[in-house]
């Protein structure tokens, strides 16, 4: 709101860019989810690829593979992968998956977070997310690497994007 005798003036840029700090990520890891509840959140993503997947192609056939390491695992090394046979993701696609308050999802009847259950859930599990997306027909993974403490060290939410070789006809996402 502009005061009694204010006038409005011409500013340098017209857009400004409100990305939220790093910060953000680590306190959306303190969200009080159980181990449980941040696999199933991972899981049923999966599982909403393999619905859309199979809703496209009545003959597609999807799994879903959860791997949790046994408590003989130092929990510093210790690795738990969700992964999928889904379509896979594109660029856009996967940077829009990962940008927290993102969904494509409905926003009414659904079950999701907002678009921050993926961040909640990886965030609650460990301050390091590898993510590994092919759609068949690319000729290789895209590969990003999420480490909370580095992006807060940055203060950026900017993240490599890797490309890994892959077989031909391979499909799906890691997390």
């Amino acid at each position: 709101s502009t005061g009694e005798g204010a006038s409005l003036m011409e500013v340098e840029r017209d857009r400004l860019n409100l990305t939220p700090s790093p910060r953000l990520l680590a306190v959306i890891g303190d969200v009080d989810l159980t181990v449980t509840q941040c696999l199933a959140e991972l899981a049923d993503n999966s599982f909403d690829e393999l619905n859309a997947a199979s809703q496209d192609d009545a003959t597609f056939s999807g799994a879903v593979h959860i791997e949790v390491p046994t408590s003989r695992v130092d929990p510093r090394q210790a690795e738990i992968v969700v992964s999928d046979n889904g379509r896979g993701m594109s660029l856009v696609q996967l940077e829009t998956a990962l940008r927290a308050g993102s969904s494509g999802n409905s926003r009414y009847g659904t079950l999701g977070l907002f678009g921050m259950g993926f961040n909640i859930a990886t965030a609650r599990l460990g301050n390091v997310t590898e993510v590994w997306t092919t759609r068949a027909d690319d000729d290789a993974w895209l590969v990003v690497t999420i480490d909370l403490q580095e992006m807060q060290r940055a203060e950026s939410f900017d993240v490599p994007v890797m490309a890994r070789e892959k077989q031909p006809g391979e499909h799906g996402t890691k997390v």
